[in-house]
């Protein structure tokens, strides 16, 4: 059976064996590059990427078992954002200390930071449920990593403030988690710093 994992198309060992292909030509086609093992495990749990299979009686024979491989790789991205109407009633409806709203560009720089959020919670816990069921969990640093990279192309369609940080969007994002929209505001907002 198919399993996608982060986007990869992927069969365990036991699949493989399945399709009736033998344990020599596994090890065979990895060993020279035919196949690539996307995670290593024991009792049969082995991944390979499908899409990397090089032999065209490899494909065939796992296509007759599980049925058509997709030709390219379909763009599969959890992290899908879309402007929370939640963070938008929230900004408009704040006012600061001095009893004055927020102003609108500020209210857009907000809404489009927590709706920024919401999608990478969301796909943090699609992301985490997909490797839980393979036994494998997110890697932190790398993950942050990569996060503050998406954070930074997502400022195109959806300006906001930059985090150019692992761990200040680390920090930030947990800050967001606990305490809701109320942490996105700028802590010297509506004082007399401001």
């Amino acid at each position: 059976m198919y399993i996608e994992i982060d986007g990869i198309l992927a069969i365990t060992k036991d699949d493989w064996l399945s399709a009736g292909l033998t344990e020599n030509q596994f090890k065979k086609d990895s060993s020279k590059g035919f196949l690539t093992i996307y995670r290593r495990g024991i009792n049969g749990n082995t991944l390979i990427d499908v899409r990397s299979i090089k032999k065209y009686d490899r494909i065939k024979a796992i296509e007759a078992k599980f049925g058509k491989i997709e030709a390219e790789k379909k763009e599969y991205n959890i992290y899908k954002v879309e402007i929370d109407t939640e963070a938008r009633e929230f900004f408009t409806s704040y006012t600061k200390e001095d009893g004055l709203p927020l102003d609108p560009k500020v209210i857009e720089e907000y809404v489009n930071r927590a709706s920024i959020f919401k999608a990478l919670k969301s796909g943090l816990t699609k992301q985490r449920e997909a490797r839980a069921k393979h036994g494998k969990r997110i890697l932190k640093g790398e993950y942050w990593e990569n996060m503050t990279n998406w954070y930074q192309e997502q400022m195109a369609d959806f300006p906001c403030k930059a985090i150019t940080n692992p761990r200040s969007l680390e920090r930030a994002f947990k800050d967001y988690l606990k305490n809701g929209y109320s942490s996105i505001i700028h802590k010297n907002s509506g004082n007399d710093a401001a």
